[in-house]
């Protein structure tokens, strides 16, 4: 259900004149609403108000404890649009993109951005594995590494790749992900040292590029050496 803003107000028209007033309301729902249903839905609304419930309603309306409301079914493709809605806020004179002030963090100048951003109301849901106990956020400080895989421990780990996971990425074509993931940040500590400092001076990283540099994962290495010592002789 999407909300919007009164763009003007009922107090020019006479309240008395409740059908005009209606007609308002279901001129503004017409344009967005394709599909018809929610000026149905407002129709039989109005049909069971009184007078009183609805001149209640409008000054709700215009104080902004209740809002004109879009009912939409989800997915099914040809009610709300992105496309319509642009048309229909210009033609209410509705703007959703500003120019905004913003405060620069370093030097704190206050500067007017050359790029308008959009500027709306939206509801926010705040997700459950946001709260405190639910977080992962590696520690800045530890650097500490386990010494048989290479791979960062303790508080500075803060995620691990499983392999339906992996096979997910795969499947989805994301190759270079996987190298990145399980090679130069799980393991490879020369090969992610040369990742991070190509990306400090360049800005980019390629995986091709990185991928023509003779580095190894430390856990490969590890394994190596134990089958090694069981006089197993390998070429990990």
């Amino acid at each position: 259900m999407e909300r919007g803003a009164i763009p003007f107000s009922f107090r020019r028209f006479d309240m008395k004149n409740r059908k005009a007033a209606e007609e308002i309301v279901l001129s503004w729902v017409k344009d967005i609403d394709l599909d018809g249903k929610t000026v149905a839905w407002y129709k039989e609304r109005f049909a069971v108000m009184t007078d009183a419930q609805f001149e209640k309603w409008i000054e709700d309306l215009e104080a902004g404890r209740d809002y004109v409301c879009i009912i939409s079914d989800n997915m099914n493709g040809k009610n709300l649009t992105v496309d319509n809605n642009m048309k229909v806020a210009a033609k209410r004179g509705v703007v959703f993109y500003e120019r905004i002030w913003m405060d620069e963090p370093k030097t704190g100048v206050r500067y007017l951005s050359n790029v308008p951003y959009p500027v709306l109301p939206l509801q926010v849901k705040r997700q459950i594995e946001s709260i405190e106990n639910k977080r992962s956020i590696p520690s800045v400080a530890s650097k500490k590494r386990d010494d048989l895989t290479g791979q960062v421990s303790g508080s500075a780990a803060a995620m691990g790749l499983s392999q339906p996971e992996t096979q997910i990425l795969y499947a989805m074509g994301l190759d270079a992900v996987v190298v990145e993931s399980l090679k130069y940040r799980g393991g490879d500590i020369h090969g992610g040292n040369e990742f991070d400092r190509r990306l400090v001076e360049d800005g980019e990283v390629s995986i091709n590029a990185l991928l023509q540099t003779d580095t190894k994962v430390k856990s490969t290495e590890t394994l190596s050496t134990l089958l090694l010592g069981m006089h197993y002789d390998n070429n990990l």
